[in-house]
């Protein structure tokens, strides 16, 4: 048996239709997968929160995309429009986290 090298390029979760959209690279040769379904019912999340408010992850409704990971949303919680942060791989939520305890 061989060892293969696999690469994870892009992983991305449909909100609306829970589809998972992933790019794999696999012994040199890119895979594309536009059919999984997502089956995490669970997702770890920031812990030290710099404010009081919390909302589910999916009932924002986003907006326009300002940078990777960052939209503008509005949700019925706000008067106004936010800035809401998603962590696109388990590893970045620790960015988030350092981010949340500057605050």
């Amino acid at each position: 048996m061989t060892n293969r090298k696999i690469e994870l390029l892009q992983a991305e979760i449909d909100i609306d239709g829970y589809e998972s959209y992933v790019r794999l690279l696999l012994a040199m040769r890119i895979l594309d997968n536009r059919t999984s379904r997502a089956t995490r019912t669970t997702f770890p999340g920031v812990e030290n929160t710099w404010h009081g408010t919390c909302i589910e992850y999916t009932d924002p409704k986003i907006g326009e995309k300002l940078r990777t990971g960052v939209y503008e949303a509005t949700h019925s919680t706000f008067d106004t429009v936010v800035a809401i942060k998603f962590a696109r791989f388990d590893w970045e939520i620790q960015y988030l986290e350092n981010e949340t305890t500057a605050y």
